[in-house]
């Protein structure tokens, strides 16, 4: 997911229902000094769909399989893409698993789907590509049949770019209370986390500026990069 900050440099989430733990990692940010703008892709393409007898595979993915997809010289992408916003889907799982998507090697924190058995979810991921032009989807336990769409690209050009970082950081988790107090966010309430770019590469708090869940309904409708929330009972 995709957010733009606020004048005050913050993100808001807003819960309509129920109790959720709320997690943040953030995965890049957009700035002049970046390394690739971004080109949209109208309506998506699939590049992807391990139900599909014609995809590039069509069996799930197994317990701590890895599957390495083709994007640079697929569907448009070009040979000098840094980076692709896809759209990842999750479905028919067996056993509760997670889906992570990355370039080369498994990032063992950091994960974009989280799913229990039965479950259908879709989330969309900003993933750098890797020096062969691929990315990497991995299924940490039982069976999953995984679609990937991809949404645009990142590539050398003018205008606001896409910084990504080594890795994804947790810049807020109400569960530990890390960057908010710890707390639930109640049905109607809002937690407020402020971001500023403190180094390349690195984004920090501003101080004293992460707010806990308010039940005044402020934030509606924003999140953060690869930003999932789970409800009550469910896996994280």
């Amino acid at each position: 997911m995709v957010v733009p900050l606020g004048a005050d440099h913050a993100v808001r989430i807003h819960n309509t229902a129920g109790t959720p733990g709320v997690l943040i990692d953030y995965a890049g940010y957009f700035s002049p000094d970046g390394v690739g703008t971004y080109t949209a892709v109208a309506g998506g393409t699939r590049l992807l769909d391990t139900r599909d007898s014609a995809s590039a595979r069509h069996t799930p993915l197994g317990a701590r399989e890895e599957f390495a997809l083709q994007v640079r010289g697929n569907s448009g992408v070009p040979d000098n893409a840094t980076a692709v916003a896809v759209n990842l889907t999750a479905e028919e799982v067996t056993v509760p698993t997670t889906i992570a998507a990355y370039p080369q090697t498994y990032p063992t924190s950091e994960n974009s789907l989280f799913l229990n058995v039965g479950q259908k979810r879709s989330n969309v991921a900003i993933v750098r590509i890797g020096d062969d032009g691929k990315i990497r989807l991995r299924n940490s336990a039982g069976l999953t049949h995984v679609a990937v769409d991809l949404l645009g690209w990142f590539a050398p050009g003018n205008g606001a770019k896409y910084v990504p970082t080594l890795g994804a950081a947790r810049v807020l988790d109400t569960r530990a209370g890390s960057g908010v107090p710890r707390a639930s966010v109640g049905r109607g309430a809002s937690v407020t986390r402020c971001l500023v770019l403190r180094s390349r590469n690195r984004l920090g708090g501003c101080p004293g500026a992460g707010r806990g869940p308010r039940a005044d309904g402020a934030g509606h409708g924003t999140g953060a990069a690869r930003q999932q929330r789970q409800a009550d009972g469910g896996q994280r």
